[in-house]
């Protein structure tokens, strides 16, 4: 609580991005303990000190759970339903840069396929700061937004104040907090077996294999397993838990029940909400200057990462606008015969002299397309750059 983050970089459902402590920066509020309070928590009966500066810390005993399919053609459509549907607190990083959800959206973007969820958070406990009119700058925050010059954007500057400013203290500061523990099931089902069974029982069959995780003796498991053909027609399935023990999907309740105890021991880092630290120094000339100086350190970070994310883009268009023409007019590749117009390779039909021609024009436009903004880009980045030298 009143620790400074970088929002360019900062997301709490990235708990590696939580702990190690050098995500967090150090702290922006001044946090006191002069009234000496203290709050027990109820479920393992330990006694901690509250900050002065904690208006509330309670917790929410509860078990929210809800729950979400995506049905696509392709990967495309999948990203815009995704972007459309669902955000990133929803998933709590379910498709992101791990090794294992890696794999598991490189399966859910197969044709036809569908990804079933399940999900659901335990026991979260919340701590919030008193609104920020109410609180002071930390000392050492304080002396270094004042070492900020009127000057800020000027290389020197901006290399000797801004930058080492927003490596200690960050653009932000945490106000609120919520902690505890969440679960994730997650199924990716055939496109046969919905062609053959429907969606309606496809999502019944989600909910009774769910439930078979959670199941305690042989009578639960016969009643909550989902049926032979659901489970063949899985590509793959999964139970993620984040907070506490981590083992909350070794089938049995019982387990279950530990790793709900434990989440209120170690709990994960739910969701957070944050204040610009410049809103601690709101009406002195340190404040103005800090809130510009954020401003414009964020929007480059921005187009820093806008650009790292187009040249990759054009590097796969690139790739693509590359293509070479087929072999199937003179050797044979799979199916396809010398000459054929109708060739087949690995099951997909059509005539490949046709298609890919317009592949490499379509990826050549849009290549084209993004030339002025990466050109614009490029050209901005490299005059900060070059100054900064």
């Amino acid at each position: 609580m009143g620790v400074g983050v970088d929002l360019a970089f900062f997301t709490p459902k990235v708990q590696q991005q939580v702990v190690p402590q050098k995500m967090l920066k150090q702290r922006v509020v001044n946090m006191t303990n002069s009234r000496a309070q203290v709050w027990t928590n109820p479920f393992v009966n330990q006694t901690y000190g509250v900050w002065d500066q904690v208006s509330e810390l309670f917790v929410n005993s509860r078990s929210a759970r809800d729950a979400f399919k995506f049905t696509f053609q392709n990967d495309f459509s999948f990203q815009e339903q995704f972007s459309e549907s669902v955000d990133g607190d929803a998933l709590f990083g379910l498709i992101s840069a791990s090794e294992e959800m890696s794999e598991m959206f490189s399966l859910v973007t197969k044709v036809g396929a569908t990804m079933v969820v399940r999900s659901g958070e335990v026991d979260t406990y919340t701590s919030e700061l008193y609104p920020v009119q109410n609180l002071s700058p930390d000392s050492m925050f304080l002396e270094s937004v004042k070492g900020i010059p009127m000057l800020w954007f000027t290389p020197t500057a901006w290399a000797g104040k801004v930058v080492p400013h927003m490596q200690n203290y960050g653009t932000h500061h945490i106000n609120t907090i919520s902690a505890g523990g969440e679960f994730r099931y997650a199924a990716i089902v055939e496109a046969s077996y919905i062609s053959a069974h429907g969606s309606a029982e496809m999502d019944a069959e989600a909910d009774a294999d769910f439930l078979f995780f959670f199941s305690a003796d042989a009578e639960a498991h016969a009643s909550a397993s989902a049926s032979e053909a659901f489970r063949q027609s899985l590509s793959l399935r999964q139970v993620v838990c984040n907070g506490g023990n981590g083992k909350c999907n070794a089938n049995s309740t019982a387990t279950y029940d530990a790793w709900v105890d434990s989440v209120h021991k170690f709990p994960w880092v739910l969701s957070a909400r944050y204040t610009p630290n410049y809103a601690l120094v709101p009406t002195s000339e340190n404040g103005i200057v800090l809130e510009a100086v954020t401003i414009a350190y964020l929007a480059w970070q921005g187009i820093q990462k806008l650009m790292e994310e187009l040249t990759a883009i054009r590097a796969v268009l690139k790739m693509y606008a590359g293509l070479a023409d087929p072999l199937c007019s003179f050797q044979k590749i799979g199916t396809c015969s010398s000459g054929s117009t109708s060739c087949t390779h690995a099951g997909s039909s059509g005539d490949p002299t046709k298609l890919i021609p317009i592949v490499r024009a379509n990826a050549q436009k849009l290549y084209n397309q993004t030339d002025p903004l990466h050109a614009q880009f490029q050209t901005t980045l490299g005059a900060r750059n070059s100054s900064m030298q």
